[in-house]
């Protein structure tokens, strides 16, 4: 009852926060005002103490310029960039998130992403912030968050122009992080949106993985708005998602992607990887088989409804069976247990797909996999 409570609370402020921001949104105002933004940190200070987790937001941690020295960059994206920094007072070593002044973004997309973070508790595979930071000469802000000392999923795979497949028990304990960290967002109303290798960092060691980057995220409470439309990365984006399925799509979203990604990390490819939406889902549903005409009743007004009766009756005349998912996957690559979790997550149908926490009750999960505890990413 106590975590109810204290559930609750924390989605109260965070509520009031995504109110405020809106009601900016809804203004002629340009900027919010320092005024805004340090009532939006203060209840963030107060969520993240609702969830008993106050000793990792401290607010306006202190000028960047003044409290932290900044060593190197670490990543960048089309909206921000993400840099290595010590601060001063602690020794503590984190990573700070600002956005590209080129971007468009704004205060408040760093307040959208805090609430995010601190709308999921900490939990392990899952990035953990720390608090907001500013220059007092630009008064721009960042986020100051965890920093992992190692590469991203994306590294491992590749390495360098080498393909890097993962041995199945490798893959099991990578995947086992995933979905864990998958179900805790979506137990706290949180879809990622955009799950994909260069979003998972990986320690030094090889033995954990943290999902990061919660700039695409929406609370399904809040924005119910935006479940309407395409977000995140396509060749990890669920066909509901590319398809801006009428009503809206859920949190199987991030299961699909997180199915993506367990494809990519036993064949060292990217599974789908169309030059624009309509190629995408051409291979989706080549892969996977074009869904049968009472399954595409609701997309019937899609971009591609010209085209899929099409891709129906050229798959109808090309084979019997629809599905090829088995043939890229055989027994020799994955066993029968570990195919039933990667067929579950990859299924086109949102309505049949497996929720991450389902996914984790399945038995290919039952396995301990010692025998690679000490790194999943070595030879």
């Amino acid at each position: 009852m106590a975590d109810d409570e204290e559930h609750a609370g924390a989605e109260t402020r965070i509520a009031a926060i995504f109110a405020m921001i809106r009601e900016h949104d809804a203004s002629d105002e340009t900027a919010m005002s320092d005024a805004q933004v340090a009532a939006a940190i203060s209840a963030l200070i107060a969520a993240a103490a609702a969830h008993g987790t106050t000793t990792t937001i401290t607010g306006i941690v202190g000028s960047i310029l003044d409290d932290y020295d900044e060593f190197r960059k670490l990543g960048s994206g089309s909206a921000g960039v993400v840099t290595k920094a010590r601060h001063r007072a602690t020794g503590k070593t984190v990573a700070l998130k600002s956005l590209h002044g080129y971007s468009g973004g704004t205060v408040r997309d760093l307040l959208r992403e805090a609430c995010f973070m601190v709308g999921c508790p900490a939990h392990p595979s899952l990035v953990t912030l720390h608090g907001m930071a500013r220059t007092e000469s630009t008064n721009d802000y960042c986020l100051v968050m965890d920093y992992v000392d190692g590469p991203t999923l994306h590294d491992c795979i590749r390495m360098g122009h080498r393909r890097r497949p993962f041995p199945e028990a490798h893959a099991r304990r990578v995947m086992r992080q995933l979905l864990s960290a998958a179900a805790h967002m979506h137990q706290h109303g949180v879809i990622h949106r955009d799950i994909k290798p260069e979003n998972i960092l990986v320690d030094d060691d090889h033995r954990v993985v943290k999902i990061c980057d919660f700039g695409s995220a929406l609370y399904c409470t809040h924005d119910a708005e935006e479940c309407y439309y395409a977000a995140g990365t396509r060749p990890y984006s669920a066909p509901e998602m590319l398809l801006e399925k009428p009503g809206g799509y859920d949190a199987l979203v991030d299961t699909w992607s997180l199915g993506c990604v367990m494809a990519e990390l036993l064949t060292g490819e990217v599974l789908f990887d169309g030059g624009c939406d309509s190629d995408t889902l051409y291979e989706i549903f080549d892969l996977l088989g074009v869904p049968g005409k009472r399954a595409w009743k609701p997309y019937e007004a899609s971009f591609v409804a010209h085209k899929v009766p099409l891709w129906r009756r050229e798959q109808q005349r090309r084979r019997r069976h629809c599905n090829r998912l088995g043939e890229l996957f055989p027994e020799e690559l994955l066993s029968r247990d570990g195919f039933q979790v990667l067929k579950g997550l990859l299924t086109c149908d949102p309505s049949k797909r497996l929720p991450a926490a389902a996914a984790l009750q399945l038995p290919w999960f039952a396995a301990h996999d010692d025998s690679c505890e000490a790194s999943f990413g070595s030879s």
